[in-house]
């Protein structure tokens, strides 16, 4: 009777977990023509792929997991033995999403750069290379910079990153530039496109071990001729590995924070924050305030653990499905070995009705997002450049797209470091039949909806968090494995800002790092 009870139950548990494979395919494998999954042409075929899949995750997943507590316990032993040799100043291992980022080579560095365009505030007695240094200065020192990962610098020993605390930024990590001659009163774009290219070719501050290298030009810049007021550039150069977008705008846009304590009333007659009704609605909305916050972590949790469930089961059928049975990307773009050498380039649009424009057309296309209309552009442009430089288009190109996991984190009063995105693969269409404008916009828009439904972007987080506990090497090694053409990420910009919070920021500029030992394409 048991045994009977027992067969059930192994029937009933693998047909529910074959229909979560099964799942896995309809949300993340939709496209049989960018896969090499034209076999899965009926229900009966994707069932059985499912279940082979199925079969391969129950073998695979231990194996996984004995690997990863071997792992736990090296790296726990690298801990103590690091913890040993810098005491205080050890400050515990680069989070897993952040060690992707300092697998690197020399020609291809995970460099951030952003240029800031700072406007001269009228009064000010120091100059503007002397107010920025003061302004950073104070606030790793006392303000919402301290003790974060900005002052940290980084290693490698032993197959994992750690991070030192350095204290505070070194006088190497902002420095003032000039323009070649002297003489000049002004810098021109010129002079700046120039000096980026010379600086930011460079590794970073102490043999490449800072997270953060800031350059503020002692000239203001021309350009515009309709400003009336001195803008002077200020080039930031960030390591990957300190945060993502969000992170390094919060960083930028950093602003000194005070912490106001309530004034305690000595007067013995004043007692009105003891009275009966002040004090039960006061319980009242603690306790509600109190209620909500829990609902909140469970929700989260909830999501969290639910997140963790679908990366264990579906971890094994992601590699075999990204790895193996979608094809590389075989195109013009995948060119030469990297120099190393970087020319940079930027062109702004002055005209302010684009995105008014995208709004207005977002409004009467039921059903789109504001990426739907970005992505399209970028995939004319695409189109438009392969018809001039191959008669070969390609029908799809490889982007990886970052988004944003919204976990709820522990909020503080200083600026939070980390990578806290997944990324999942986007088909972008290039060479598209009937291709007008509108079908190119369908087709897009098809591709964008269908990377909404995937699952590939828990899968993919989780992958990133664990890359922490498995040493460099291995790392080095899975990420030889993917090859794509492009990364593509849409960062939402502020209407203003200021430089912390002491020169008002008028353009902003930034360019991402190539990702990989050959040319690829950043958007």
């Amino acid at each position: 009777m048991w045994l009977e009870c027992d067969w059930i139950l192994q029937i009933l548990t693998g047909a529910i977990l074959s229909q979560f494979v099964s799942f896995y395919l309809n949300t993340s494998v939709k496209n049989n023509d960018r896969h090499n999954l034209s076999f899965l042409s009926n229900c009966f075929s994707k069932y059985i792929f499912a279940t082979a899949c199925l079969l391969i995750s129950v073998v695979v997943v231990p194996l996984l997991i004995a690997v990863v507590i071997l792992c736990t316990l090296y790296r726990g032993l690298v801990y103590v033995i690091l913890k040993a040799k810098y005491k205080e100043k050890f400050k515990g291992f680069v989070a897993g999403r952040d060690v992707i980022w300092l697998v690197e080579e020399p020609q291809s560095r995970n460099i951030v750069v952003a240029l800031l365009l700072v406007e001269e505030v009228e009064g000010m007695s120091k100059s503007v290379y002397e107010t920025v240094k003061e302004a950073i200065l104070n606030e790793t020192q006392y303000g919402s910079l301290k003790d974060t990962k900005l002052v940290y610098s980084f290693h490698k020993s032993l197959g994992y990153f750690y991070n030192i605390d350095e204290g505070s930024l070194s006088d190497e990590c902002i420095v003032e530039f000039d323009t070649d001659d002297p003489a000049k009163q002004f810098i021109n774009r010129g002079d700046l496109e120039k000096k980026l290219s010379m600086y930011c070719n460079n590794p970073l501050p102490q043999n490449h071990t800072r997270y953060c290298e800031i350059l503020v030009s002692k000239k203001p810049i021309i350009w515009k001729e309709a400003d009336t007021k001195k803008n002077y550039p200020i080039i930031v150069r960030i390591h990957h590995s300190l945060g993502d977008g969000f992170s390094i705008f919060n960083f930028i846009n950093s602003t000194p924070f005070t912490i106001v304590e309530q004034n305690t009333i000595k007067d013995g007659n004043t007692n009105s924050m003891n009275d009966n009704g002040i004090s039960s609605k006061k319980d009242q909305y603690c306790n509600e305030k109190m209620s909500n916050k829990i609902k909140t972590l469970a929700t989260e949790y909830i999501k969290m653990i639910t997140s963790f469930l679908i990366f264990i089961t579906f971890l094994p059928n992601c590699i075999i499905v990204q790895n193996f049975l979608r094809p590389k990307d075989v195109n013009i773009l995948h060119g030469p070995k990297l120099s190393g050498r970087k020319k940079f380039y930027w062109n702004t649009e002055d005209r302010e009705e684009l995105v008014p424009l995208i709004r207005r057309l977002k409004r009467k296309v039921t059903g789109s997002c504001f990426n739907d209309f970005i992505m399209t552009a970028f995939s004319a442009s695409l189109h438009e450049y392969f018809q001039k430089k191959t008669k070969e288009l390609p029908k799809y190109i490889t982007g990886v797209v970052p988004t944003k996991i919204d976990f709820k984190q522990d909020r503080t009063e200083k600026v939070t470091f980390t990578n806290n995105f997944a990324v999942a693969l986007f088909n972008m269409p290039v060479e598209i039949s009937n291709d007008t404008l509108i079908q190119r916009f369908r087709e897009t828009a098809l591709q964008e909806h269908r990377l909404r439904d995937s699952i590939d972007f828990h899968i993919n987080y989780w992958g990133l968090t664990f890359n922490a506990v498995i040493p460099v090497f291995l790392v080095h090694y899975f990420y030889q494995l993917s090859k794509f053409t492009s990364f593509i990420s849409v960062l939402p910009g502020p209407d203003a800002f200021s430089f912390f919070n002491v020169l008002p920021v008028t353009e902003l500029l930034y360019w991402l790092p190539n990702r990989g030992y050959e040319w690829d394409l950043r958007a």
